[in-house]
Formats: structure tokens, sequence, C-alpha cells
């Protein structure tokens, strides 16, 4: 565990991880690439997200037309059922829910999974509406690199593959990936 102490940080606790998940969400399997690439409305939707890739497994569903600041004042989601049928996004999402659980959460929102590319960045932005005035923000990292971190308010913070995380969406924030390599996070909404 991390002895720093931060103000947008909570590390919450150590996960033994999910190899077998994480391998095939790096890997090039066409299962894989189906799920990475099924859904790009947070890309198309957030420019700051632009050089990510994102699978929902809980997701909202706004009306079209809809732009960032209104979807985010929608509070209901659905679980996407074509992506649970893959065993390894299921393995993901009961981890989520045993991790929410063990962590004395009422209700979990949005569940996905973030891949920051290689040498990219998501931008400064802050995530505001409805939807996150009533729910915490949580990290579990499945696969990172030391060049890859986040900041929020000016705080900044490296995140160790097998950790779960708490942070404070509500301010400015922004994460880096100066590696090589993928970093990938499952992030979750939760109160």
């Amino acid at each position: 565990m991390s002895e720093t102490t931060y103000k947008n940080f909570k590390l919450l606790m150590t996960d033994q991880g999910m190899p077998l998940a994480t391998e095939w969400l790096v890997g090039n399997s066409d299962q894989a690439k189906i799920a990475w690439a099924q859904n790009q409305s947070r890309q198309r939707m957030t420019a700051a997200l632009r050089h990510t890739e994102n699978i929902h497994l809980r997701y909202i569903m706004p009306p079209a037309g809809y732009d960032t600041r209104k979807a985010n004042d929608i509070l209901e989601v659905f679980d996407n059922k074509m992506l649970l049928s893959m065993k390894a996004l299921t393995a993901i999402y009961n981890r989520v829910m045993a991790i929410s659980a063990h962590l004395g959460c009422k209700d979990v929102g949005r569940i996905f999974l973030s891949k920051l590319l290689a040498e990219c960045e998501v931008a400064r932005h802050t995530d505001e509406g409805d939807y996150f005035s009533k729910y915490g923000r949580y990290h579990l990292v499945l696969h990172t690199n030391p060049d890859a971190a986040c900041e929020v308010d000016g705080e900044e913070c490296f995140m160790p593959t097998g950790t779960v995380w708490w942070l404070e969406n509500g301010l400015p924030h922004s994460f880096w990936n100066r590696g090589k390599t993928d970093r990938i996070h499952v992030i979750w909404d939760a109160l």
C-alpha cells in the first residue's frame, strides 16, 4: 500500500488482479477487438477522451442528439448483455461488484474499461452533472506502466497494477501515458 497521503485520491485496497482477463484485454483476439470497438460514444462526445478506447459493461442510454452535459444528468444505467456474454468481461463485472460490496457501496452505476493508448493523454476535464453529484468514481488498475499517471486539481498520482482507488472527479483532472504500452483501468461509479 502507498505511504503517500493524497487529498484528491484514496488508495482503497490492493487486488489480486485478473491476469487472464487482462491478458485477453491486452491481446489481439477478434473477440477483444470487437469489445474495444463496440461503443465509441465517450471518444466522440468528449474531446478530452479521444485517445482512449472503452468497453462499456454498464452504461447510460441518452436519446439521440444529447451532448455530454445532458447525458451526465441521466441516472438510469443498463447492463451490456452482449459484452457480458464474454467470459473475461463477466469476470471483470463480477469483480467490480464484489469490490463494491467489500467497500460498503449500496449502488453501482456505470462500469467501463478505459484503455489509454501509449504515448497519449486524457486532457484536463471535470465530470459534471446530476449523475456525478450522486456517485463516487473508482479505478481498478488492470495494466499500466511506470510512465502512466494522473492528476486531480494539480495533485499527481501513479496507480500501480492491482490497486483500487477512489478519485475526486468533480475537480479538474487529467491522465497521461508516456509509456510504450497501453494503460487499462476498470472505472466505475458507486455510492
